[in-house]
């Protein structure tokens, strides 16, 4: 967690996992944080990759007749990347709407590492700091303290 941040004023704030993400705008100013929610984002709980693919992974079977097994798909893996790449273009559209001067981006390593990967370039050029935590079950009030306190 960074020892404190200076969030300047229209600053959005995203604070999100595989399944739910916070937009936050600072109505505020650096030095007197306000975060409201501008956006909930969550997707529907899926059932386990075990429910989903009760079969098994894939089987082909090669010319000389062996078979070869290809692993079970991790459906829950592929909705949470595809969720991060929906609220990847969300953003994009609300920092070029409310014509944001910086980012700030609050997930897990791995939701992190997708939503770097997802946003366009002239987004991430404004990326104040990112923060590999996961704060999307924490509320607003608690969400700003730990970012600013």
């Amino acid at each position: 967690m960074p020892e404190s941040l200076m969030i300047p004023k229209d600053c959005i704030v995203v604070v999100g996992d595989g399944r739910k993400a916070l937009v936050l705008r600072n109505h505020g100013n650096p030095l007197a944080c306000d975060l409201r929610v501008e956006e909930v984002f969550s997707t529907a709980a899926d059932p386990s990759t075990t429910e989903q693919g009760a079969e098994g992974g894939a089987r082909a079977v090669k010319i000389d007749g062996r078979r070869s097994g290809g692993g079970q798909t991790d459906w829950r893996e592929l909705s949470e990347q595809s969720f991060a790449k929906d609220v990847a273009r969300a953003v994009e559209g609300l920092v070029e709407e409310r014509g944001a001067p910086a980012l700030v981006v609050v997930a897990p390593p791995k939701t992190l590492a997708e939503l770097r990967r997802d946003l366009a370039p002239k987004v991430r050029q404004i990326v104040l700091a990112e923060v590999a935590k996961d704060l999307t079950g924490h509320p607003v009030a608690e969400i700003q303290r730990l970012l600013v306190d």
